[in-house]
């Protein structure tokens, strides 16, 4: 429970403990920004290069829960609050001011024809009402008209074979 304590009390006040290899009176309360400084071979920084708190200060070894309520820290420990981008969401419009609640899909969801994100529901160009739905239907009958006219046999094929 003390080593617990401890280490709460350590991390709020922005210190590291170092324990070198000797006993538990080894135990130094450290600013970690100068541990960052120290370039250190082994895992272990000798005691004597660090530097010691104010005798003044209460030991945290001693009484844990006392020295956390006592201790003036320095700086606090900054805060990080990750901002997460919010959901891109379906543009799907559902009467004049509502719009779909749903999730886009994210590499189908995308309409290559109007560029616009949706949902599984509304992704295909005849089912979110797509702009662009003439020149579509006009595009995919000019690839199947040039397919199939590439596809057709010829006369002259037939009689040389």
């Amino acid at each position: 429970m003390d080593e617990l304590v401890l280490k709460l009390f350590l991390a709020a006040s922005g210190m590291r403990g170092v324990i070198g290899p000797g006993t538990e009176k080894s135990l130094v309360a450290v600013p970690v920004a100068y541990i960052r400084q120290l370039r250190v071979a082994g895992p272990y920084i000798k005691a004597s290069s660090l530097p010691r708190l104010d005798p003044s200060y209460p030991n945290p070894l001693s009484s844990p829960v006392s020295a956390c309520l006592h201790y003036p820290f320095s700086s606090p420990v900054p805060h990080r609050t990750s901002t997460m981008p919010a959901k891109k969401r379906c543009q799907f419009q559902i009467g004049t001011e509502s719009q779909c609640s749903s999730a886009a899909l994210r590499i189908v969801g995308e309409c290559p024809h109007c560029r616009a994100q949706f949902c599984g529901s509304h992704r295909l160009p005849e089912h979110h009402d797509c702009s662009n739905l003439e020149d579509c239907r006009q595009q995919a009958f000019e690839r199947n008209k040039l397919k199939l006219e590439s596809e057709r046999t010829v006369a002259s094929k037939m009689a040389t074979a």
